[in-house]
């Protein structure tokens, strides 16, 4: 009963309705998660090459199996967690377990290892408890740059040259070969006989230069063509060496319009003229011209 000269609380004092009975804990908030059932999950967490997969089982899970599907081209290897098994030709992994194995509060962790060549490679799996299935969920992707050692496409390889660039012992175009190299020698081409345009587009050819262009008189060469070369046909030179040409003016002016004035002939004709002499000489004397004898 309420004090004479107090408020009274709301509610106190007062008698229940006859019929009522009051709850227990009425109007207290519900504890968060009290009295839902665990799902069933499994999330996967790549870090590199490596796949971890975490499974939360389903409260009164008795058996489960996960299958994790492995793209071509990936090699899988370190397979960890309950009866982990590989089937290379269906390119499967799988696990399986039982909560006999496990303590009540215990869920299995799998995992793997995988590498392989440079690409992206998506991977997927199926977890089933005590029969129903579900996809295993979170990451799914490895992404390899390359294997070690093994050249990324479009990065030279070591050792082998890149297009563009100067190998290393050849001289580059325009310069001069460095000291100690070893230099490759070509041969002085064959051009006798040539007009001293094709010469000069055949030594071009060769990677020499013209040198010097001499003109003489040749009773053997047609004039405009070419007699010889020095260095010599077939000399091996220097890439970029000079060649010097001598070129053919035609006959030699001692020689033209005689036809009979060979090397024989000049011969015959000096034997002739001696005797004459002799004879000349001969007659003058009226025949006593005597010839010492040894």
């Amino acid at each position: 009963m309420p004090v004479e000269g107090e408020t009274p609380v709301e509610g106190e004092g007062e008698v229940p309705v006859e019929g009522e009975t009051p709850v227990e804990g009425e109007g207290e908030p519900p504890v968060e998660g009290e009295g839902e059932p665990v799902v069933g999950s499994a999330i996967r967490t790549i870090v590199g090459l490596t796949a971890t997969i975490v499974i939360t089982l389903p409260e009164g899970t008795e058996s489960w199996t996960l299958e994790e599907t492995i793209p071509a081209g990936l090699d899988v290897f370190n397979i960890t967690g309950p009866n982990g098994a590989w089937d290379s030709v269906n390119r499967k992994i799988t696990w399986s377990g039982s909560v006999v194995s496990l303590a009540k509060a215990d869920g299995p962790v799998v995992g793997y290892e995988v590498n392989g060549p440079a690409g992206i490679y998506v991977v997927s799996g199926v977890v089933a408890f005590d029969g129903a299935t579900q996809a295993v969920t979170g990451d799914d992707t490895f992404v390899i740059t390359a294997l070690e050692g093994e050249p990324v496409e479009g990065e030279p390889v070591e050792g082998e040259p890149v297009e563009g660039e100067p190998v290393e012992g050849e001289p580059v175009e325009g310069e001069p070969p460095v000291e100690g190299e070893v230099v490759a020698l070509v041969a002085v081409p064959a051009i006798s006989g040539m007009t001293l345009e094709e010469a000069e587009a055949a030594i071009a050819a060769a990677g020499l230069v013209v040198g010097e262009v001499l003109y003489v008189c040749s009773d053997d060469v047609d004039e405009g063509a070419v007699i010889r070369t020095e260095p010599v046909e077939g000399s091996m030179v220097a890439p970029g060496a000079a060649v010097n040409i001598w070129v053919s003016t035609g006959k030699c002016p001692c020689c033209e319009g005689c036809e009979w004035c060979t090397w024989s002939n000049l011969f015959l004709g000096a034997l002739a003229l001696l005797a004459l002499l002799i004879t000349a000489l001969f007659l003058n004397s009226g025949g006593d011209v005597m010839i010492p004898l040894k």
